[in-house]
């Protein structure tokens, strides 16, 4: 586009494993609000914004386990049959970090990494966060249809009903991430899993 005399701007929160020059999710959101407030014009609007943002955090930030770290299980959808879930690069699993939680896929080194179901089953989560999307990706991956996957079925926080369902547009990238914050933020402490 630039070429073309086309100017372009790639969100620091989406740029492609490597290429983020910010590594933490969340500061890559908030440069992004800034850099965006300045683009066009709205740079008080931009600061508003990451302050709002910064304060829901600080806040989050003072909910501490009340013994082990949480583990938390994110699952976007489903494609070709398999799961989608949060990995290490994500805002999810820094939304996790905020608490002093675990997301049981931080060993992965992606943002939303394809995984197998078996592999849901292994990692034990205390707490399973689920996406709700208006148009699921595949039959399978609603909270629901978890109790009826033999490979789901068993684990410990689907027989008791351990789900938190949030809009996926809350788990990725968006200004209303916070919102999936405070939400979490009174899961775990109404599970007693921080206070």
């Amino acid at each position: 586009m630039a070429a073309r005399g086309v100017a372009t701007y790639l969100n620091e929160s989406e740029c492609p494993k490597g290429a983020r020059t910010i590594a933490d999710p969340i500061e890559a959101q908030l440069t992004d609000y800034r850099n965006l407030g300045r683009l066009f014009g709205v740079q008080a609007r931009a600061d508003q914004l990451v302050a709002e943002q910064r304060a829901a955090v600080a806040e989050a930030r003072r909910h501490r386990p009340t013994g082990e770290p949480p583990r938390l299980l994110w699952i976007y959808s489903a494609y070709d049959g398999q799961p989608y879930v949060a990995g290490k690069a994500g805002l999810a699993s820094a939304m996790s970090r905020v608490f002093g939680a675990v997301n049981v896929f931080d060993d992965v080194d992606d943002k939303w990494p394809e995984v197998q179901w078996e592999q849901l089953a292994a990692r034990n989560p205390d707490l399973i966060v689920v996406a709700d999307l208006e148009e699921r990706g595949r039959p399978g991956d609603a909270a629901r249809e978890l109790r009826a996957n033999p490979a789901t079925a068993q684990m410990v926080a689907v027989k008791e009903g351990r789900f938190l369902v949030v809009p996926g547009v809350e788990m990725d990238t968006s200004v209303r991430w916070t919102r999936a914050l405070t939400q979490l933020r009174d899961e775990l402490v109404r599970r007693g899993l921080v206070r």
